[in-house]
């Protein structure tokens, strides 16, 4: 008479695949179960216009000459040429409108961080 460990080693190596697959598929299931778990505590799925209902949104939404890029192949001529020229002054007089770097542009107080020593209560007095 076989023992129950002997019993249960014939079941595993005999259905081997089988388990293997249903394993596989209850993987899947809870790996899917935990992204969409995410996707809607991240507040993703807010910003989803993929999602049904959006239609009407997404036709409003309009592609500005700014949004296509560049073609990656193509001839090389003075008109390539001006036009890459063309798209990378407009982002270097973009650049130019921020301003150079500052180290007060991390300073505490411009990104209203609170001096460790202070404390905020609710009512917003700081003690």
């Amino acid at each position: 008479m076989k023992s129950k460990l002997a019993k249960a080693k014939e079941f595993w190596q005999s259905h081997q695949f089988a388990l293997f697959v249903i394993a596989c598929i209850a993987f899947a299931i809870l790996m899917t179960s935990a992204s969409l778990w995410l996707y809607r505590q991240s507040g993703a799925m807010k910003l989803d216009m993929s999602r049904p209902g959006y239609e009407k949104v997404r036709k409003k939404v309009e592609k500005s000459q700014d949004d296509e890029s560049y073609p990656s192949s193509g001839k090389i001529d003075k008109k390539a040429e001006d036009d890459f020229n063309k798209r990378l002054k407009k982002y270097q007089d973009d650049l130019g409108k921020m301003g150079t770097f500052d180290n007060s542009s991390i300073s505490d107080e411009t990104l209203n961080l609170k001096n460790p020593g202070e404390v905020t209560v609710d009512s917003g007095e700081t003690q």
